[in-house]
């Protein structure tokens, strides 16, 4: 993943937490179609650049797969951060410029 700028694969995965809302490493490996290694790096990496944060798992609420659903302690779940609704948000609005 480049210093400055987001992959296909990083934008797949802040749309997938934009639209899903928190999730971990490996079920986000499935959803985006890469390992959990993979998954937990650009998460990691992504969470350092501010555009994604981390949520316990006693916070979360309305858990998206299924309704009765249990929360894993031992998991660190990922939604998507203000900055990462904004940053895609210029990106989507850079495509529309462009069309």
């Amino acid at each position: 993943m480049d210093e400055e700028y987001e992959d296909e694969t990083d934008i797949e995965i802040l749309k997938f937490l934009d639209y899903a809302g928190a999730e971990y490493a490996w079920r986000l490996g499935i959803n985006v179609n890469i390992s959990r290694c993979e998954s937990r790096e650009r998460l990691e990496k992504l969470f350092k650049k501010g555009l994604i944060e981390k949520v316990q798992g006693i916070m979360l609420e309305n858990y998206h797969w299924e309704r009765d659903w249990m929360k894993h302690m031992n998991h660190t779940y990922y939604r998507i951060s203000r900055e990462g609704r904004l940053y895609l948000r210029k990106m989507r609005r850079g495509l529309e410029s462009l069309e």
